[in-house]
């Protein structure tokens, strides 16, 4: 698997299925793919968070919030590549 930084257009279009031509009616370069795929991806954590603070309180979650992130991004393959991909 190639860097995100190498990682180019024609690649993504590959890997997806469609024509270079028709993606980048969407998106101009691979960075606009990757900040749409975390901001998806940040709904399904705001939830996450919701859900705890719910469960648990407010004030003593810290602890029980990044363990339950960590799990949610370990067992979730597409965030997982996500995160990867980001920092990496």
């Amino acid at each position: 698997m190639k860097s995100f930084p190498k990682t180019t257009m024609e690649d993504v279009a590959r890997k997806a299925g469609i024509s270079e031509g028709c993606l980048y009616s969407y998106y101009k370069n691979t960075y606009e793919i990757l900040y749409d795929l975390v901001a998806y991806h940040k709904y399904n954590i705001i939830e996450k968070i919701n859900s705890i603070i719910n469960m648990h309180g407010k004030f003593d979650t810290s602890d029980i919030m990044v363990n339950n992130i960590i799990d949610m991004i370990l067992k979730e393959k597409e965030i997982r590549e996500i995160y990867i991909i980001f920092f990496n």
